[in-house]
Formats: C-alpha cells, sequence, structure tokens
C-alpha cells in the first residue's frame, strides 16, 4: 500500500507541477504557449503556427523594412546599405514581391508561394522572380540569404510599392510593416510629400511605436539649398510619422561601396578560397606547393588594393551620407528594437487572446437566444394554453347535456313502456267450516315492461337514439381534435422558434484563423442536436398528455358508442328482475308485500349507472375536468422543462465564461 501511494503522490507531483516562466520576453511567449494551447481551449492548427512563429520571432535579429512607393530607388539602396548589389535594380519597378534579407553561410534564395510551397534557386536567379513584368502571382515573398557580417544581427525588407496595383501585394507589404522593429520609408527627392504618400503614412504610421527614418533619395541631382528645403518641409509636414529626416544617395553609396578597400579585399579572399577548393576537389596533397602560384597572384592583388588610393570613394561614401543611416540604425533603432519587439509581440498576444474569447463571446451569445426563446415561450404559456384550458374544457363539460339528454329519452322510453298486464294468483279457499276446500284465482295488475316496443322505438324504427350519440361523439371528437391541435401548435411554435435559430448556426465557421476548429466543431454538432438536447422532452410531453387526452375521451366513446343498447337492455332486465322477484313475495303474502313499481327516478338513475354516467359526469362536467387537467398538468411540465433547459444551457454557458476568465488572467501577463 505504501509503495502504491508513493507511486500516487510521485504521479500527482509530476502532472501538477507548477512551471516557472521568468520576465523575459521568451519567458512571456513560452507561457503563452503553454497556456493558449492548453487542450482545455481545443487550439487550432494555425494558432499553434503563429505562436510559434512568435517563439521565432523573438530569436530573431531586429527587422528594418525599407518601404515607399514605387520606383523610390528601394532596391538601389539596400544594395548600398549591405554593400553588396544582389537585389535587381532597373528604370522601371521591378521589385513586386517582399524580400526578406537575412544571414546565411551561403548566398541562396528561398521561394515562398502562396500555396505554401518552398524551393531553394540559385540566387543569381532572383530577377526572375520579382520582375513585375514576369509571371510571378503564385509567389508570396522570397527570401534572400547571403553571407554579410551586417545581415548577422539586422534583416532587411524590400518591399513592393505601396502604391503596387496588386492588392495581394500591397496587403502582404502591410503585414510586413506591422511586425518590424523599424521603418525606413524612402521617396525620391522631387517626389517627396505628394497626398498619395501622405495617405499610406497616416495609415500604416500614425499609431506606430517603432523608430521611422524618412529617407530623400538622389540627393546627387539637387543642389544643397534645395535639399535643404525639402529636408525642412518634410520634417514640418511629416514630423508625427518620422523621428529624423535623412537626404541621401544610395547610387553614390553603391559606387563608393563598390570601390571600398576592405570590401574588395573580403571579395579577393573568397575568391582565393574558391579556387582552393576547385584545386583539392576530394584530393589529398602532401604541402600546398600545387596553390602557390594562386596565392603569389593573391598577395600581389592585395598589396595593389592597399597601396591604391581609394579617398575619392571614401568621399564619395560620405557625401552620400549612408553612414547617417547607419548611424540612425545602430543609435535609434537597435536600442528601441527589444522594447519595440516586446511590445509588438504583447500586443499580437493580446489580439490573440481577445479573438479567442471572442469566439467564447460568440458562443454565450448564441446559447442566450436559445435561452430567450425558451423564456418568451414560457411566458406565453398561460395565454397560449388559455383557449383549450377555458374555450375546449368548457364545450367538453357543455358536451354532457348531450348525453343527459340521450339518457332522458332512453329512460323516458322504458318508463313510457311500463305498461300492466294481468296477472292470476292461486290460492286455496275453503267455503264454510265444513265445505272441502279449492283453488280460487286471484287477479292483480301486474307493471312490466314492452321490451320490443322499446327497442324498436329506441333503435330500430327510426334509430333516434343512435343519431343522437353520433352527434354527441362527432362533438366529442371535434373538441379532442382541437385541443390535441392547440397542443400540437403549441409544441410547433417553440419547435419553429429553435428550428430558425437552429438554421442560423447550424453551419457557423470560424472567422479568424486561430480560432479553434474543434470548439466551433462542438457548437455546430450541439445546434445540430437541438432537438435531443431540448426539443425532445417537450414533444416527449406533448405527446404524452394528447395521448392522456385520447384515452380519456376513448373510454367516453366506447361507453357511448358500443354500450348504449347493451346498457339500455340491462336496465330493462334489472326492472324485469326485480319485479319478478317482487312477484315472488307478493304471491305468498300478498298482506304483507306490494308488486315492485319502478319510478322514473329510479330508471333514469339505473341508466346513468349502465352507461357509467357517474364516471363520464366527473371526467367532464366540472370546469376542471379532464381535458382541463390534462392541458393544465401540460402547462406545469412544460414550464418544469422549460427549467431544467434552461439550467442546462447556462451550465454550458458558464464552461465558456469560465474559459474566457482564464483568458482574461491570462491576457494580463501582456498587457503593458
Amino acid at each position: 500500500m505504501k509503495i502504491l501511494e508513493k507511486f500516487v503522490d510521485e504521479f500527482n507531483a509530476i502532472n501538477h507541477k507548477v512551471t516557472q516562466y521568468d520576465n523575459s520576453l521568451f519567458g512571456i511567449v513560452k507561457f503563452a504557449k503553454d497556456s493558449l494551447l492548453d487542450e482545455e481551449f481545443q487550439p487550432s492548427l494555425n494558432l499553434k503556427n503563429v505562436l510559434n512563429k512568435l517563439s521565432i520571432r523573438v530569436k530573431e535579429p531586429m527587422k528594418i523594412a525599407i518601404t515607399g512607393q514605387f520606383s523610390s530607388g528601394k532596391s538601389t539602396f539596400l544594395n548600398a546599405l549591405i554593400s553588396k548589389a544582389i537585389l535587381p535594380t532597373g528604370i522601371i519597378p521591378v521589385t513586386s514581391k517582399v524580400n526578406f534579407i537575412k544571414y546565411a553561410d551561403e548566398y541562396k534564395l528561398k521561394i515562398t508561394y502562396l500555396d505554401g510551397r518552398t524551393e531553394f534557386k540559385d540566387i543569381k536567379n532572383i530577377a526572375l522572380f520579382t520582375d513585375q513584368r514576369k509571371n510571378v502571382e503564385s509567389i508570396k515573398y522570397l527570401t534572400l540569404y547571403a553571407p554579410l557580417d551586417i545581415l548577422e544581427d539586422i534583416t532587411f525588407v524590400d518591399t513592393p510599392g505601396l502604391n503596387s496595383s496588386s492588392t495581394k501585394d500591397t496587403k502582404i507589404t502591410m503585414d510586413v510593416l506591422r511586425d518590424v522593429d523599424g521603418i525606413i520609408w524612402l521617396t525620391l527627392m522631387d517626389n517627396a510629400g505628394k497626398l498619395s504618400e501622405e495617405k499610406f503614412l497616416k495609415e500604416f504610421m500614425q499609431n506606430s511605436n517603432i523608430k521611422s527614418l524618412c529617407v530623400l533619395n538622389q540627393k546627387d541631382k539637387f543642389s544643397e539649398k534645395q535639399i535643404e528645403k525639402t529636408v525642412n518641409y518634410i520634417e514640418d509636414k511629416f514630423s508625427q510619422y518620422f523621428d529624423t529626416v535623412l537626404p541621401i544617395s544610395a547610387k553614390m553609396a553603391l559606387q563608393s561601396r563598390q570601390h571600398d578597400k576592405n570590401a574588395i579585399i573580403s571579395n579577393k579572399i573568397k575568391q582565393l578560397s574558391e579556387k582552393l577548393s576547385e584545386k583539392l576537389s576530394g584530393k589529398i596533397y602532401e604541402n600546398i606547393s600545387f596553390f602557390k602560384q594562386e596565392y603569389e597572384d593573391f598577395k600581389k592583388d592585395i598589396n595593389l588594393i592597399v597601396q591604391e588610393d581609394y579617398s575619392k570613394n571614401i568621399k564619395l561614401l560620405e557625401n552620400s551620407n549612408i553612414n547617417s543611416v547607419i548611424d540612425f540604425i545602430e543609435k535609434e533603432i537597435r536600442p528601441h528594437a527589444n522594447l519595440a519587439k516586446e511590445l509588438s509581440i504583447k500586443k499580437d498576444l493580446v489580439q490573440i487572446c481577445d479573438i479567442i474569447i471572442n469566439q467564447y463571446d460568440i458562443f454565450i451569445k448564441i446559447i442566450d437566444k436559445l435561452i430567450n426563446i425558451i423564456l418568451d415561450y414560457t411566458k406565453s404559456l398561460d395565454e397560449t394554453f388559455k383557449l383549450p384550458k377555458e374555450k375546449y374544457a368548457r364545450e367538453l363539460s357543455d358536451n354532457y347535456l348531450e348525453f343527459e339528454d340521450i339518457g332522458s329519452k332512453i329512460s323516458n322510453e322504458i318508463f313510457l313502456n311500463l305498461i300492466k298486464i294481468t296477472k292470476y294468483r292461486y290460492k286455496e279457499v275453503k267455503s264454510s267450516f265444513l265445505s272441502k276446500s279449492h283453488i280460487e284465482k286471484f287477479p292483480y295488475d301486474l307493471p312490466w315492461f314492452d321490451s320490443e316496443n322499446i327497442y324498436k322505438n329506441l333503435f330500430y324504427d327510426d334509430d333516434k337514439i343512435n343519431k343522437l350519440l353520433k352527434r354527441a361523439i362527432k362533438n366529442l371528437k371535434k373538441i379532442e381534435e382541437n385541443a390535441n391541435n392547440s397542443i400540437f401548435n403549441t409544441y410547433e411554435k417553440l419547435e419553429n422558434s429553435i428550428k430558425s435559430w437552429q438554421n442560423l448556426y447550424e453551419l457557423i465557421s470560424k472567422n479568424r484563423e486561430i480560432s479553434s476548429d474543434r470548439e466551433f466543431a462542438n457548437l455546430r454538432r450541439f445546434v445540430g442536436g437541438v432537438y435531443e438536447h431540448i426539443l425532445k422532452d417537450f414533444s416527449f410531453a406533448s405527446l404524452k398528455s394528447i395521448a392522456n387526452i385520447q384515452n380519456d375521451f376513448g373510454y367516453i366513446n366506447g361507453a357511448l358508442e358500443f354500450n348504449y343498447q347493451n346498457a339500455t337492455k340491462t336496465t330493462v332486465a334489472f326492472f324485469k328482475r326485480k319485479i319478478f322477484e317482487s312477484i315472488q313475495f307478493y304471491e305468498e303474502d300478498p298482506v304483507s308485500f306490494c308488486i315492485y313499481q319502478p319510478t322514473m327516478q329510479e330508471i333514469s338513475e339505473q341508466i346513468r349507472v349502465n352507461f357509467a354516467f357517474n364516471k363520464i359526469e366527473n371526467l367532464i362536467k366540472s370546469k376542471r375536468n379532464f381535458l382541463y387537467k390534462n392541458i393544465d398538468d401540460l402547462q406545469e411540465n412544460f414550464t418544469e422543462i422549460a427549467h431544467e433547459k434552461k439550467n442546462f444551457l447556462k451550465s454550458k454557458k458558464a464552461e465558456y465564461y469560465k474559459k474566457i476568465k482564464k483568458l482574461q488572467e491570462i491576457k494580463k501577463q501582456f498587457q503593458v
């Protein structure tokens, strides 16, 4: 037993341990993943992917977007910034896809398609996948990998112009801008400040918390005075969008970097490495004499580079002002990047929580609508059942008069055919004391029933009783039918309301990708099974009430329709027997006994007994007759069922509220 207890304690310790999270961004995202991907919330695959991307983003280097309108020289500017002409440029705008420029040990190009596929290509082929003149509609974005020092802790994003004719590409660009640590807005010196630019700036950068730089390109084409005027104008008009405005010449910067001494030396080293790799080609040498000549040539080239005067290129670089852009990145964007990333990720996490909370809010509202249908229905029951309880129950009570009339007619017919016949009794009589006795006959009147005439008048000639009964039974059936229809219509009213609700939500689907597929599927199953959950008990109660009413009506109909002749004959036979019994006593002692004479009241009472009128009277004559009681019981039953269903639905809502409360607690951890 102790071993078992120890095992249970260890199991509970493992499965109920509390995970500790630090306050770092990594710890926050880990907490988000562990919390939001809990099976309680039945997370979607899309949510898992989004949270995984956030985890990756935590570890990613800072991301800087180069954006602006078409033909502002973004690709040329980026080539100059990274000191490598790897992005295609042209007179007409050619970048039609987002290009992520990241660090890697070698140059390569990854194409990501809209359907999720990816493939790698030689970086030399990049123009085939970015040129808007090509058929590149199936491409979502490109990723360029390059072994450049600046990319080790910065990822650059080259975007299509925001005035792109492709709404898909513009949307992708907009999404990218929401997921970067800094923005460099590039515009041409002579194009800056146009209304089209102001529109995009207002839409995408007005409420941005990240550092932004406005770069005015092609300063080499303008005088210092023109440059100063343009800079002042942009600083004044767009100060709310940019931290700094810098005039640059991407062309001059790229030219200077192409002749940068360090860049040329690095390129020579790379070429030497490639030649050595080619020479070796899987072979093993005792020494490197086979590579001596190549190495000597390399040294000569390096000496020439070192000795050459590159002062003009240095001056060109300074005039391009590209280093001011790099300084802004290092001094403004980089320090702010981690905070901006944290704020952005926390904002995303808050939004994710809100989306999931909203999902449960939608479920609660849907269930509330069903509860309100039941509540409204319950409130209407008094008015709904008023007609069948009062009108039809009253009609049933009034219909009893027809039964009494039938009973009276039968009783009256029996009484009218109570005739007198002469009968004789015989007694031994002595004339005198000494004479012999003799039998003397004494006549007396005997009441008797003319059965043949009774049956003839009631049943055979015009069958008037049968006609009266058929009319009464027809009225009964009409009352029964109206009452049952009223009950059915009362149930159908609820069924139609709930089916209308069902039609609205039976095919409901999520409108946000990260919402739970399984939660929505569960809701659809619940809505689809609303008959089993809600309507079934109401339907059963209705059918049971209808069955009870049919049974009671059936009893009354049977008592009347199938028994009236037998009841009449039984009544006549009953009184004949009583008369016959009285004859025996009378003939034995006419002084003490008399012949039994049935009265009209006695005949009526016996008819009631044989027709079971007393039971029928108890069923239908009172105001609260069987029909009233059945419908009243059904109303009470409906009210109880409605209360039960409301509690059931409230318990379902409580499950969602519980999840919302947990999500709100999780959300608090991300709010700034």
